[in-house]
Protein backbone atom coordinates (compact mmCIF):
# COMPACT_ATOMS: atom_id res chain seq x y z
CA UNK A 1 0.00 0.00 0.00
CA UNK A 2 1.44 3.39 -0.86
CA UNK A 3 2.15 5.02 0.59
CA UNK A 4 3.31 2.96 3.45
CA UNK A 5 1.29 3.75 7.17
CA UNK A 6 3.93 4.06 9.01
CA UNK A 7 4.82 7.34 6.94
CA UNK A 8 8.33 6.60 5.39
CA UNK A 9 9.49 4.55 2.61
CA UNK A 10 11.36 1.02 3.72
CA UNK A 11 14.67 0.00 2.38
CA UNK A 12 15.18 -3.55 0.52
CA UNK A 13 19.02 -4.57 0.44
CA UNK A 14 20.69 -6.15 -2.61
CA UNK A 15 23.75 -8.96 -1.06
CA UNK A 16 26.86 -8.40 -3.25
CA UNK A 17 26.97 -11.59 -4.10
CA UNK A 18 23.55 -11.61 -5.83
CA UNK A 19 24.27 -9.19 -8.44
CA UNK A 20 27.76 -9.10 -10.05
CA UNK A 21 28.61 -5.81 -11.34
CA UNK A 22 31.17 -5.27 -14.59
CA UNK A 23 34.65 -3.72 -13.61
CA UNK A 24 34.10 -1.26 -16.26
CA UNK A 25 30.69 -0.21 -14.76
CA UNK A 26 30.23 3.78 -14.60
CA UNK A 27 27.75 4.41 -11.74
CA UNK A 28 25.30 5.75 -11.22
CA UNK A 29 24.24 5.59 -15.12
CA UNK A 30 25.14 1.95 -15.51
CA UNK A 31 23.27 0.93 -12.49
CA UNK A 32 20.08 0.04 -14.57
CA UNK A 33 21.44 -2.71 -16.56
CA UNK A 34 20.92 -4.59 -12.77
CA UNK A 35 17.60 -3.65 -12.17
CA UNK A 36 15.64 -6.60 -13.84
CA UNK A 37 17.77 -9.15 -12.04
CA UNK A 38 17.63 -7.10 -8.60
CA UNK A 39 13.65 -7.09 -9.12
CA UNK A 40 13.57 -10.73 -9.46
CA UNK A 41 15.48 -11.51 -7.05
CA UNK A 42 13.20 -9.30 -4.55
CA UNK A 43 9.93 -10.87 -5.59
CA UNK A 44 11.38 -14.48 -5.37
CA UNK A 45 12.79 -13.32 -1.77
CA UNK A 46 8.91 -12.41 -1.38
CA UNK A 47 9.81 -9.17 -0.55
CA UNK A 48 6.91 -6.69 0.42
CA UNK A 49 7.84 -4.28 -2.37
CA UNK A 50 6.08 -1.02 -2.18
CA UNK A 51 5.81 2.07 -4.37
CA UNK A 52 8.28 4.70 -3.42
CA UNK A 53 10.62 1.93 -1.54
CA UNK A 54 14.58 2.05 -2.06
CA UNK A 55 16.75 -0.72 -2.93
CA UNK A 56 20.45 -0.83 -1.98
CA UNK A 57 22.66 -1.66 -4.26
CA UNK A 58 24.98 -3.20 -1.05
CA UNK A 59 28.29 -4.16 -3.53
CA UNK A 60 28.77 -0.32 -4.53
CA UNK A 61 26.88 1.00 -1.46
CA UNK A 62 28.88 3.73 0.70
CA UNK A 63 28.86 7.70 0.81
CA UNK A 64 25.60 9.42 0.09
CA UNK A 65 23.10 7.49 -2.00
CA UNK A 66 25.89 5.26 -4.19
CA UNK A 67 24.16 2.50 -4.88
CA UNK A 68 20.85 3.57 -4.44
CA UNK A 69 17.92 3.05 -6.78
CA UNK A 70 14.00 3.75 -5.93
CA UNK A 71 11.08 1.48 -7.25
CA UNK A 72 7.81 2.89 -8.95
CA UNK A 73 5.28 0.41 -8.50
CA UNK A 74 6.67 -1.91 -11.77
CA UNK A 75 10.23 -1.38 -12.41
CA UNK A 76 13.49 -0.39 -10.67
CA UNK A 77 14.58 3.36 -11.32
CA UNK A 78 17.58 5.31 -10.67
CA UNK A 79 17.80 8.02 -8.69
CA UNK A 80 17.46 11.52 -10.69
CA UNK A 81 20.86 13.37 -10.78
CA UNK A 82 20.97 16.50 -12.03
CA UNK A 83 23.97 18.79 -11.64
CA UNK A 84 22.03 21.87 -10.96
CA UNK A 85 20.34 20.21 -8.17
CA UNK A 86 22.54 17.29 -6.61
CA UNK A 87 24.52 15.36 -8.80
CA UNK A 88 24.40 12.58 -5.74
CA UNK A 89 21.20 11.95 -6.95
CA UNK A 90 17.57 12.91 -5.24
CA UNK A 91 13.96 12.01 -5.34
CA UNK A 92 12.83 11.58 -9.00
CA UNK A 93 10.42 14.23 -10.25
CA UNK A 94 7.55 11.45 -10.64
CA UNK A 95 7.28 10.76 -6.90
CA UNK A 96 5.17 13.54 -5.69
CA UNK A 97 4.83 14.91 -1.41
CA UNK A 98 1.16 15.59 -0.03
CA UNK A 99 -0.96 13.93 -3.01
CA UNK A 100 -2.18 10.30 -2.51
CA UNK A 101 -1.45 11.78 1.52
CA UNK A 102 2.62 10.83 0.82
CA UNK A 103 4.28 12.74 4.21
CA UNK A 104 6.67 15.43 2.92
CA UNK A 105 9.22 13.34 5.25
CA UNK A 106 8.56 10.02 3.62
CA UNK A 107 12.16 9.48 2.13
CA UNK A 108 13.99 11.83 4.75
CA UNK A 109 17.36 9.93 5.45
CA UNK A 110 17.56 9.06 9.31
CA UNK A 111 13.47 9.27 9.86
CA UNK A 112 13.55 6.76 13.15
CA UNK A 113 16.79 5.17 12.01
CA UNK A 114 15.44 4.24 8.42
CA UNK A 115 17.27 4.69 5.17
CA UNK A 116 15.99 7.05 2.82
CA UNK A 117 17.40 9.68 0.48
CA UNK A 118 20.58 10.98 1.72
CA UNK A 119 22.74 14.51 1.11
CA UNK A 120 19.32 16.49 0.05
CA UNK A 121 15.81 17.09 1.18
CA UNK A 122 14.36 17.70 -2.62
CA UNK A 123 11.13 16.92 -2.74
CA UNK A 124 8.09 17.46 -5.24
CA UNK A 125 4.79 18.52 -5.48
CA UNK A 126 2.27 20.04 -8.32
CA UNK A 127 1.65 23.70 -7.01
CA UNK A 128 -0.71 24.43 -10.05
CA UNK A 129 -3.33 21.84 -8.52
CA UNK A 130 -3.78 24.81 -5.76
CA UNK A 131 -2.28 27.71 -7.70
CA UNK A 132 -5.37 29.91 -6.72
CA UNK A 133 -5.42 29.73 -3.54
CA UNK A 134 -1.97 29.77 -3.33
CA UNK A 135 -1.92 33.15 -5.00
CA UNK A 136 -4.67 34.55 -2.84
CA UNK A 137 -2.85 33.65 0.18
CA UNK A 138 0.38 34.95 -0.15
CA UNK A 139 1.62 36.68 2.72
CA UNK A 140 4.93 38.32 4.47
CA UNK A 141 5.59 37.54 8.32
CA UNK A 142 6.74 34.66 10.61
CA UNK A 143 7.61 31.59 9.04
CA UNK A 144 9.05 29.74 12.13
CA UNK A 145 9.83 30.47 15.74
CA UNK A 146 12.42 28.14 17.64
CA UNK A 147 12.63 28.29 21.57
CA UNK A 148 17.01 28.04 22.64
CA UNK A 149 17.11 25.56 25.23
CA UNK A 150 19.21 26.74 28.75
CA UNK A 151 22.50 25.09 27.10
CA UNK A 152 21.92 26.78 23.74
CA UNK A 153 21.25 30.05 24.73
CA UNK A 154 24.62 30.04 26.93
CA UNK A 155 26.23 28.84 23.75
CA UNK A 156 24.80 31.22 21.29
CA UNK A 157 23.90 34.15 23.60
CA UNK A 158 26.79 36.12 22.42
CA UNK A 159 25.41 35.89 18.47
CA UNK A 160 22.03 36.06 19.31
CA UNK A 161 21.45 38.06 22.60
CA UNK A 162 17.98 36.40 23.36
CA UNK A 163 16.22 32.88 23.73
CA UNK A 164 14.50 32.33 20.94
CA UNK A 165 14.62 33.02 17.18
CA UNK A 166 11.93 34.40 15.16
CA UNK A 167 12.19 33.73 11.34
CA UNK A 168 10.54 36.17 8.71
CA UNK A 169 9.64 35.26 5.10
CA UNK A 170 7.31 34.87 2.22
CA UNK A 171 4.49 32.55 2.29
CA UNK A 172 1.15 30.71 1.34
CA UNK A 173 -0.82 28.32 2.70
CA UNK A 174 -3.05 25.89 0.83
CA UNK A 175 -5.90 22.98 1.71
CA UNK A 176 -5.12 19.57 0.19
CA UNK A 177 -6.92 16.71 1.53
CA UNK A 178 -8.45 18.41 4.44
CA UNK A 179 -4.61 19.26 5.82
CA UNK A 180 -3.39 23.15 6.10
CA UNK A 181 0.33 22.76 4.25
CA UNK A 182 2.53 25.95 3.54
CA UNK A 183 4.68 27.21 1.55
CA UNK A 184 7.66 28.93 2.40
CA UNK A 185 10.49 31.16 0.75
CA UNK A 186 13.30 32.09 2.98
CA UNK A 187 14.88 35.53 2.38
CA UNK A 188 17.16 35.24 -0.42
CA UNK A 189 20.56 36.10 0.15
CA UNK A 190 21.22 38.81 -1.98
CA UNK A 191 18.75 41.10 0.43
CA UNK A 192 20.20 39.57 3.77
CA UNK A 193 21.75 42.92 4.33
CA UNK A 194 18.13 44.77 4.37
CA UNK A 195 17.00 42.81 7.16
CA UNK A 196 16.52 45.14 10.04
CA UNK A 197 19.18 43.61 13.02
CA UNK A 198 16.62 44.33 16.05
CA UNK A 199 13.47 42.92 14.22
CA UNK A 200 15.18 40.13 11.95
CA UNK A 201 12.80 41.22 9.10
CA UNK A 202 13.04 43.31 6.36
CA UNK A 203 10.70 46.50 6.31
CA UNK A 204 11.33 48.12 3.57
CA UNK A 205 7.63 47.51 0.99
CA UNK A 206 9.74 47.93 -2.32
CA UNK A 207 12.00 45.17 -0.94
CA UNK A 208 9.13 42.75 0.25
CA UNK A 209 6.98 43.28 -3.16
CA UNK A 210 10.22 42.24 -5.14
CA UNK A 211 10.26 38.73 -2.83
CA UNK A 212 6.96 38.42 -3.59
CA UNK A 213 7.69 38.41 -6.92
CA UNK A 214 10.09 36.17 -6.54
CA UNK A 215 8.03 34.01 -4.57
CA UNK A 216 5.17 34.00 -7.41
CA UNK A 217 7.45 33.33 -10.54
CA UNK A 218 8.65 30.25 -8.53
CA UNK A 219 5.30 29.28 -7.45
CA UNK A 220 4.07 28.73 -11.28
CA UNK A 221 7.39 27.26 -12.50
CA UNK A 222 7.49 23.53 -12.33
CA UNK A 223 10.14 23.06 -9.54
CA UNK A 224 11.66 21.20 -6.80
CA UNK A 225 10.76 21.97 -2.81
CA UNK A 226 12.81 20.95 -0.39
CA UNK A 227 12.01 19.55 3.40
CA UNK A 228 13.01 22.11 6.20
CA UNK A 229 16.94 21.56 6.82
CA UNK A 230 17.38 24.55 8.87
CA UNK A 231 18.91 24.16 12.45
CA UNK A 232 15.98 26.61 13.19
CA UNK A 233 12.83 25.13 11.52
CA UNK A 234 10.81 22.29 12.96
CA UNK A 235 9.86 19.20 10.65
CA UNK A 236 6.08 19.93 10.87
CA UNK A 237 5.41 17.81 7.81
CA UNK A 238 3.28 20.59 6.28
CA UNK A 239 5.75 22.75 5.15
CA UNK A 240 7.42 23.16 1.66
CA UNK A 241 10.74 25.30 1.19
CA UNK A 242 11.81 27.04 -1.76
Amino acid sequence: MYPRPGGHCASHSIPDNVIIFDEDDDFPHDLDKYFDNALIYLQEEGVDLVKGDLVIFEAIAGDRNEGVAIYNGENIVNLWYDNNIDDYGCLPPDFHVIENDVPIDYWKSGYNSERGIDHNMVIWFDTFIVMEECLANINHGIVSEYVLSSDEINERNGLFGKNIIVEYGIFTKFMYNNKQYRIVLEYPIPYHKSINKVSNKIECPDIIHKIKETFIKQLKSPMFYRNPDSYYFVHDNHTLFM
